[in-house]
């Protein structure tokens, strides 16, 4: 019934606790930790996160709200500019016991991970953010646009990064297998978007699994994703990092805040 049945007999330190997912971490820590978990992605190194920085301004004392915070890496970086707190959320019981992981081995105080549905807690929320984070989870979602409502609804600033459905480049690389159905124009109060719906290749068993709580998710135009920020309230946008060559399909950063 113990998934963690071994005892360790190492000498204790900060090391051992990432060794508990060994082989299983995708990002890797900050070089100058001094620590390694053997991942190949800099996510606690992320450029995209230094824009959000350069972009927001001064972080001291705001409150943040991330959803799918992964193996924590943004969520390192943001505590470690004085933060008051950080409220995190994710689905994955894997990602989220990393996330603990990650939390302890780096003295993260003012960080919060709670385990579940994001969208649930986005549609009870009465809290106000200064900051919320949606970045690697809007292409995961079967109502993205539904999400990008709430999330505009509990905070001021947004920072998003998420793939995107570009009409006129085909998903060769991404459309392995003929993941994504035909381009599709819907409404969603009043609000007219484009997409595509994608089925995941693997299931949620399966180790490459690397996706969202459902068996299918709606990618949006880049046209539709800034329409609806703005049509929910954020008017004023920045562009940042921008990856239409991305191997999993054409990626870009933005940043929003109510006018």
């Amino acid at each position: 019934m113990n998934e963690f049945k071994e005892f360790s007999i190492s000498q204790p330190e900060r090391q051992n606790i990432l060794d508990i997912f060994r082989d299983k971490w995708i990002c890797e820590v900050p070089k100058d930790s001094g620590l390694k978990t053997g991942g190949n992605i800099r996510a606690f190194e992320d450029k995209r996160i230094r824009w959000l920085v350069d972009t927001f301004g001064k972080l001291e004392g705001a409150s943040v709200l991330e959803l799918g915070p992964f193996e924590a890496g943004h969520t390192y970086m943001l505590s470690k500019r004085g933060v008051a707190k950080i409220v995190s959320i994710e689905a994955s019981v894997s990602s989220l016991l990393k996330c603990l992981c990650i939390k302890e081995v780096f003295g993260m105080n003012n960080v919060e991970f709670l385990l579940g549905d994001f969208n649930s807690f986005l549609e009870k929320c009465e809290s106000k953010f200064d900051l919320i984070l949606v970045s690697g989870v809007l292409y995961h979602m079967a109502d993205p646009i539904k999400l990008l409502k709430h999330a505009c609804s509990v905070a001021n600033n947004l920072f998003l990064w998420t793939h995107y459905l570009e009409k006129e480049i085909p998903l060769v690389k991404a459309n392995e297998g003929g993941r994504f159905g035909p381009l599709t124009t819907t409404n969603f109060e009043n609000l007219e978007y484009e997409f595509s719906e994608q089925r995941y290749k693997y299931d949620v068993a399966n180790d490459k699994f690397c996706g969202g709580i459902e068996r299918t998710s709606k990618w949006l135009t880049m046209d539709s994703i800034f329409r609806a920020l703005k049509y929910f309230g954020h008017q004023n946008l920045k562009i940042g990092p921008h990856e239409p060559n991305h191997v999993n399909g054409p990626a870009m950063s933005c940043f929003s805040q109510i006018a």
